[in-house]
């Protein structure tokens, strides 16, 4: 067995706003990240719902898509909607668009077959401005949204810190409110190779305003993240669904004629998906889009269908921040687990990962993906271990700081690989066995 105890930091110039985050902010203290997710399902309103009282059958032949949807729908916050042992046929999503529920399956099976055109169509944000979004569907879509679509103009925020202070009127904001602090593209480069230049992509951070005083706005996350001070943020108000968990089942993709999904959460604070077990998606198996605070843990999610561009995720994240995957058993896919555009300070810890076999185990994928940690998993059998910076012209870079420390790579091409201008990486005490080509590259 070989190990790595490295220091791996980029040698490129870098730019006054990424130098003045490393300056404030202890890169070390990522080996130590910890995220507790806040447990408020439990409540004296907690009442139990069984979806046979709805009409579900679960005989795997009845459409039992409005029984449960009804019963959800018709859900009062603090409950828990159980699925009884069966075979649950859904023909659309099942969606959760309130907070505080709990869908709890005791060995039920969920057997997916989509009808054509059940795309879920969301207004997010890109490049600093709301924009449309597609999302593939997906058996259970638990869904907030985004609240302020033009956002408010910041007149500055600094990396180290806590506060922002804002140019306008801040009267639509208030404590407790979760936001967004999201910058566009510092000019597209067209070919990133030949230009020479750093170049980061769609900056975001999720945080929680705490303290609000006039137009300066105290938010409860370090800021781990320089913007661009040419183009300056804005900031963005959700509405997101808070403290659901999703948990207990079986849940089996009928279809794959279009890209399908296990489970996907967008606009989720404090939430769970655990101890489910998901096959033969397309797109993948659990999705994240724009979520703080949300775990992902102790699931099995085998055999995607589709290892083509966007497609053959195990667990994807994009966008989100201070969220976890832990204890992830994932096999056979293009990617194990995905952090695609722009995820900050999130952990991936204790998952195994399996035969991956056409591109990276686990991808930090080339979208300005930042302070992020990646310790302790297991990867068996595949092209790449761990890949920070994506690949080819399509990805950009990633970092600062992203972390990768105590894992055990074995029978992979290359155990892990730091691609295009992806800056201070930090690489410590990995376990490699049966490298074909190089232990880090």
């Amino acid at each position: 067995m070989l190990k790595s105890w490295i220091l791996l930091v980029s040698i490129i110039a870098i730019s006054p706003g990424v130098a003045a985050a490393q300056n404030q902010i202890d890169p070390q203290s990522r080996t130590m990240f910890q995220i507790n997710i806040t447990e408020e399902i439990e409540s004296k309103d907690h009442k139990i719902m069984d979806i046979r009282q709805s009409g579900a059958v679960g005989d795997g032949a009845t459409d039992d898509t409005r029984a449960i949807q009804s019963t959800i729908d018709r859900a009062e916050p603090g409950s828990e909607i159980q699925f009884p042992e069966g075979n649950y046929l859904i023909t659309s999503p099942i969606l959760v668009q309130k907070s505080r529920l709990t869908l709890k399956g005791k060995n039920a099976v969920i057997i997916f077959k989509p009808s054509f055109g059940h795309e879920m169509k969301l207004i997010g944000i890109k490049n600093g401005k709301s924009s449309g979004y597609k999302a593939s569907p997906a058996a259970f879509m638990v869904i907030g949204e985004l609240e302020s679509k033009y956002g408010y103009a910041i007149e500055s925020v600094i990396a180290g810190s806590q506060n922002v202070l804002l140019k306008e009127d801040s009267s639509g904001l208030a404590e407790g409110d979760l936001i967004v602090i999201a910058g566009g593209d510092s000019g597209k480069v067209l070919n990133r190779k030949k230009s020479g230049l750093l170049y980061y992509r769609e900056q975001n951070f999720m945080t929680k305003i705490e303290k609000k005083s006039g137009n300066i706005l105290g938010v409860s996350d370090t800021i781990s993240i320089a913007f661009d001070s040419i183009n300056m943020p804005r900031i963005f108000k959700l509405k997101p669904v808070r403290n659901v968990r999703i948990e207990g089942f079986q849940i089996n993709i009928a279809d794959n004629s279009s890209p399908t999904s296990g489970v996907f959460f967008a606009f989720a604070k404090d939430s769970v998906v655990r101890n489910v077990s998901i096959k033969n998606t397309s797109r993948s198996g659990i999705s994240i889009y724009y979520c703080y605070h949300c775990k992902i843990s102790d699931n099995t999610v085998i055999d995607s269908t589709v290892f083509e561009g966007g497609e053959g995720y195990g667990i994807g994240l994009e966008r989100s921040h201070f969220c976890v995957a832990k204890n992830n058993i994932l096999s056979n896919h293009r990617h194990g687990i995905v952090l695609d555009h722009g995820n900050g300070n999130c952990l991936v810890e204790g998952n195994q990962v399996n035969y991956c076999s056409t591109s990276a185990s686990i991808d930090i994928h080339g979208e300005y993906n930042y302070f992020n940690t990646v310790r302790g998993n297991t990867i068996n059998v595949g092209k790449t271990g761990i890949v920070v910076g994506g690949g080819g012209d399509v990805h950009y870079n990633d970092g600062p700081y992203n972390t990768i420390i105590d894992n055990n790579i074995n029978n992979c091409d290359v155990g892990i690989e730091i691609r295009n201008e992806s800056v201070l990486t930090i690489i410590g005490k990995n376990n490699f066995i049966n490298i074909k080509r190089k232990n880090i590259e």
